[in-house]
């Protein structure tokens, strides 16, 4: 897609390399009830476009990425608008389902089923996933990493073979999400003082592991209900990377810690090779 406002609707695109391109000049495109199969990345978003709406399409057994939509970070924007909007759509057996780099984007009440490497990777800028179920991950279901402004709102993450929900040094609120039978549950690194992430009001249980984990940094843990997993309830550890320990501090507020093999909170120490 080269021009502004062009509408694809119920198409089939397979066996690609990239199935479709949307150049930068594709503003305010829209992809209805479309399927890409087998490609090795589906849709490929450049740096530039806004306003496009992907709808109601199936992505499956793509070998990259179902969507991919990088570039190079700028200076982060307060409220900025979602350049991509992903509605109603469903990722299976992708490698990757979506990654974003520094491009706002917003996933729907969508559904991700058995990606093999993740379901959705930020890797920097802005994101919102809402109403959306993610299950069956061979990796990381969510990964988060530099995130600006990230928002993870009602969401239901079951079977994750690894951790639901991984966020590294980023501004992000967890908020009013359902965590069952993962292998982790949430896991927050924090090495830059300024962030302070927010879990707030998820459920999380049946882990196989420890349902939060808190490395380095005074993330929030606010009104969480954490229920009869099969690891520790909450685990602290302070980050030591050479000379350096950040202490791991996070704040509790009316979370509610029952049934799980340790309830009370665990502390510890995590070590990291410092950087080359």
């Amino acid at each position: 897609m080269n021009a502004a406002g062009v509408e694809l609707a119920s198409v089939g695109i397979a066996d690609s390399n990239v199935g479709l391109l949307l150049a930068a000049t594709a503003r305010g495109c829209a992809v209805r009830s479309a399927s890409f199969e087998r490609n090795q990345t589906a849709v490929l978003a450049t740096p530039g476009v806004h306003d496009v709406t992907i709808t109601s399409s199936t992505f499956n057994g793509n070998t990259h990425a179902a969507f991919w939509f990088v570039s190079s970070a700028g200076q982060p924007e307060a409220a900025q608008p979602e350049h991509v909007r992903i509605l109603d759509s469903t990722f299976t057996q992708n490698a990757s389902g979506v990654v974003l780099a520094n491009q706002p984007t917003l996933i729907q009440k969508s559904h991700f089923v058995g990606n093999r490497e993740s379901a959705v990777l930020v890797l920097g800028g802005a994101a919102r996933v809402e109403d959306t179920d993610i299950s069956a991950t061979g990796g990381t279901a969510i990964s988060i990493t530099s995130g600006h402004a990230v928002q993870l709102l009602h969401n239901t993450l079951t079977d994750n073979a690894a951790t639901a929900i991984m966020v590294r040094d980023s501004e992000v609120t967890i908020d009013h999400n359902a965590l069952q039978h993962n292998g982790i549950g949430i896991v927050s690194i924090v090495t830059r003082e300024a962030l302070e992430p927010v879990v707030r009001d998820n459920t999380i249980t049946q882990t196989t592991g420890d349902a939060l984990v808190v490395i380095g940094g005074a993330t929030l843990l606010e009104r969480n209900q954490v229920l009869q997993n099969h690891g520790v309830a909450l685990r602290a550890l302070d980050l030591v990377s050479g000379s350096r320990r950040s202490k791991a501090a996070p704040r509790l507020d009316g979370n509610v810690f029952r049934g799980n093999v340790v309830d009370a909170p665990v502390s510890g120490v995590y070590t990291q090779a410092p950087p080359p």
